[in-house]
């Protein structure tokens, strides 16, 4: 079971690209902190803000699966108040020519978790991917094409 955000942003791949993997660059849109390494295999550990009604931050990790630059980046995820096992994150990046490119963030590994605990995880992550491209064309000084981040797969 996944998650699939999608969004078409007016600007290259390679701008995207160097807000998703420079720590300095990713807590500006993603996270308060990042120590991140940009190698396949590498442990890295992103501080996010508390979530609503929590007393302290929330602190991710995992390690990076894969890595093409300005193609794909893939992360093993855990520590998220939601997540109560690992998920897998992984941004595609396709350029569309004219300057745009394609988004698309599918966090999967929902399926391994419990029943009752699956529709909070899923919601919670939809959220706030959706609200994390929202900040990145922000930090990008561009627009979203076609409005907001959609939601194409709750698979």
């Amino acid at each position: 079971m996944k998650v699939e955000v999608v969004a078409t942003l007016a600007v290259a791949p390679a701008y995207i690209w160097h807000a998703m993997v420079t720590p300095l660059q990713m807590s500006r849109w993603l996270c308060k902190e990042a120590v991140f390494e940009a190698r396949v295999g590498k442990p890295y550990r992103i501080l996010l803000a508390k979530p609503e009604g929590a007393t302290k931050d929330e602190v991710l990790s995992g390690r990076v699966a894969a890595w093409v630059p300005e193609v794909r980046l893939s992360l093993s995820v855990t520590g998220a108040k939601h997540l109560t096992t690992e998920t897998v994150v992984t941004l595609f990046l396709a350029s569309l020519g004219e300057g745009k490119t394609r988004l698309t963030i599918v966090h999967d590994g929902f399926k391994k978790m419990a029943n009752k605990d699956r529709p909070e995880a899923m919601a919670a992550v939809e959220t706030f991917w959706k609200n994390a491209v929202i900040r990145l064309a922000a930090l990008l000084n561009t627009t979203i094409v076609e409005g907001e981040p959609t939601t194409v797969a709750h698979v």
